[in-house]
């Protein structure tokens, strides 16, 4: 500021007009040129310009650069839903990839995630109070079935879990008949190193505590589910019995119609729930429901309806696109196209296709052939498709 003040002084000193000539000196210096009185318009402008750089001036010194501290800038090192950002501002939650890992011979999927800043307007979680920003050490997990449902939950670590001890924090299940996975997730205190599930029938799964959580998963295990596990002094801690609820989401009585993996490695799983398409699809960080498009009979044999979704998988680190597609009865094959020349067909059933893609390309266009082959109808999905959210159903 005094620096500033002293520029301004010099500034000053520097515009300040000579010793005024007296009238002598003005009579010599102007000889016979006639007197020109000064025109008003050039009176107002020179006033008016004064007024501005006297306005400047004192705006500079009130308020002139200050010393203050530098703000970071979020860098996104992109997951295509890849989007890991290293600073979040604002509301977004950022995640952090905590650990991954398969069972029951690589057929259950189960990803975790420490996430920070603002929850969701609607947390993944049913067990007690729900804060409004996740406290430190909070996890995700989602997990993928054999049959590809997948499940979403929060957690946020408890308070009261003592070192030698483990906490289930919830226990449920999800699937399909003859594919339901009972899952726990178990927060322990630091001198835990492994947690346990142990079923009435054998079945068991194990893991050392990251961060002080564990998620253990059994498939088709009827009967008591314990949970045990050893501390870092070689003791156990108590045996826990747990229960498993059923989680929200794809409910058991709605098996699929089609479950295929593409080329690319996409699960994706379709089906039908109360007038609507379902998909669920995952790959090696990410997995994710979709919200479903109205199911309907179209109006011709050879209509097609595609709804590109939202790109998947960003915050996780591992972006995908599924395209859910409805055609008429005479639609034999769908194909979807994507910008970086990628392509997934598959023959439609019951009327539905859903094609995906990994990777933040967009889609293109979708294609709809007959049992020949021959194209019979293509739909642009880089602009809204026709009808915008309502397909062309038959009234």
């Amino acid at each position: 500021m005094n620096d500033l003040k002293t520029s301004l002084r010099d500034l000053i000193d520097d515009t300040r007009l000579p010793t005024p000539p007296s009238m002598d000196e003005l009579r010599e210096r102007t000889g016979r040129r006639r007197y020109q009185p000064y025109q008003p318009r050039r009176l107002f402008l020179g006033t008016l310009t004064a007024v501005v750089v006297v306005s400047g001036v004192t705006l500079a010194v009130v308020y002139g650069p200050r010393s203050a501290p530098t703000v970071p800038r979020s860098t996104d090192r992109h997951h295509a839903h890849a989007n890991v950002p290293a600073s979040n501002p604002g509301n977004q939650t950022e995640y952090r990839q905590a650990f991954r890992r398969t069972v029951e011979g690589g057929t259950v999927v189960i990803r975790a995630f420490h996430e920070s800043g603002q929850t969701a307007i609607s947390p993944r979680n049913d067990v007690g109070p729900v804060p409004t920003a996740y406290p430190p050490n909070s996890l995700e997990a989602d997990i993928t079935s054999p049959t590809g449902v997948v499940a979403r939950n929060s957690a946020f670590p408890p308070t009261n879990v003592g070192p030698g001890q483990a906490e289930v924090f919830k226990a449920y299940s999800f699937g399909d008949p003859g594919e339901v996975v009972d899952v726990a997730v178990i927060f322990s205190g630091s001198k835990v190193r492994s947690t346990e599930l142990v079923s009435q029938a054998g079945v068991s799964d194990q893991m050392t505590p990251i961060g002080g959580w564990s998620i253990l998963a059994v498939l088709n295990s009827p009967g008591n589910v314990q949970l045990t596990g050893t501390t870092s002094t070689g003791g156990k801690i108590d045996d826990q019995a747990v229960s498993f609820s059923p989680t929200s989401g794809v409910p058991l009585d709605s098996p699929p119609l089609f479950v295929r993996t593409t080329s690319d490695g996409l699960l994706i799983r379709g089906g039908e729930y109360q007038g609507f398409v379902t998909m669920a699809v995952s790959n090696t960080w990410a997995g994710t429901n979709f919200e479903g498009i109205r199911e309907c009979a179209m109006t011709t044999p050879d209509s097609l309806y595609a709804t590109p979704s939202s790109l998947a998988g960003v915050r996780e680190g591992s972006p995908f696109s599924a395209i859910p597609v409805l055609v008429g009865p005479g639609v034999a094959e769908v194909k979807v196209t994507w910008a970086d020349g990628s392509s997934d067909q598959m023959a439609p059933i019951g009327g539905i296709a859903i094609l995906g893609h990994q990777g933040t390309s967009p889609p293109t266009k979708a294609i709809a052939m007959d049992s020949s082959g021959s194209t019979v109808a293509v739909q642009n999905l880089q602009t809204a498709p026709p009808g915008g959210s309502n397909p062309p159903c038959l009234r």
